[in-house]
């Protein structure tokens, strides 16, 4: 994978989890063609960023909760 194609998936990624449309991990790894694992690699990269990223069980969905790490 190339380097754009990494910034285009982070930024795929990151606006599915502002629209709140992402669903379970395993349907997000698959909408994006990553590897669960890779989805979290990824997740990891967000948050190391100071997004706080949740997951919603009633709503089935990843969601930026809005509070900033370390604040």
């Amino acid at each position: 994978m190339s380097y754009i194609d990494f910034l285009e998936k982070r930024e795929t990624l990151k606006r599915l989890i502002e629209s709140e449309k992402t669903g379970t991990a395993e349907e997000l790894a698959n909408r994006l063609s990553f590897l669960r694992r890779t989805l979290f690699n990824y997740l990891d990269l967000l948050e190391n960023e100071n997004q706080c990223i949740k997951f919603c069980r009633v709503r089935k969905t990843y969601y930026f909760d809005g509070k900033q790490d370390g604040k």
